[in-house]
């Protein structure tokens, strides 16, 4: 008799198949034994399997269960795309492609001639690219986006234009900002200037 437990979704299992990321292998041997990213559910209808994204206001997809290929696609597409999980070696090969575009582009503004909407703009741009780096859930960014708009706004000793590095129309660093992970939770804050 065999001491291993059943796979609760086997066709998970399947797809590692596909898969050459250890990472990407383990996320799918979770997801068969029916653990998944919080963010995420499975329905099972009469072998009808839909997973189902909580903070995306409940988004259904039909899992194709009899294509294997396509299953794996949606799911990583999902899990990238949506909630941005991704492996260590995808997350540096991100870090190279954006480092390389902006090696030789890079401006220090003490000024910006842009209005106020497009600075909320940039400032939410910046909060989302550091929740795809730290994999922050859409709470955690919408308070970093807040926390940021508002220093910036209100609180000129702290944060500043010049402590703003640019690229084009985008942020690519705060000079001043600094996060510490204390008991397994992510914390930005600011240095005074």
């Amino acid at each position: 008799m065999s001491n291993k437990k059943p796979y609760k979704y086997p066709f998970f299992i399947e797809c590692c198949k596909f898969e050459t990321d250890v990472y990407w292998k383990q996320i799918f041997t979770e997801c068969a034994r029916g653990k998944f990213p919080a963010a995420i559910s499975i329905n099972d209808n009469n072998h009808v399997y839909k997973i189902y994204l909580k903070e995306k206001n409940g988004i259904n997809h039909i899992l194709p269960i009899n294509d294997i290929y396509k299953l794996w696609t949606l799911i990583k597409e999902i899990f990238t795309n949506t909630l941005n999980i991704c492996s260590d070696s995808e997350l540096t090969k991100r870090k190279h492609e954006v480092r390389e575009l902006n090696n030789n582009m890079i401006h220090k503004y003490d000024n910006w001639k842009i209005s106020n909407n497009d600075k909320r703009r940039l400032f939410d741009m910046y909060a989302n690219e550091l929740a795809f780096r730290y994999k922050l859930n859409t709470n955690e960014c919408c308070n970093l986006f807040t926390f940021l708009y508002d220093t910036y706004t209100n609180k000129k000793d702290v944060l500043s234009n010049k402590n703003i590095i640019l690229n084009g129309k985008m942020i690519i660093n705060i000079t001043n900002l600094v996060y510490d992970i204390k008991n397994n939770k992510l914390t930005f804050y600011l240095l005074k200037n």
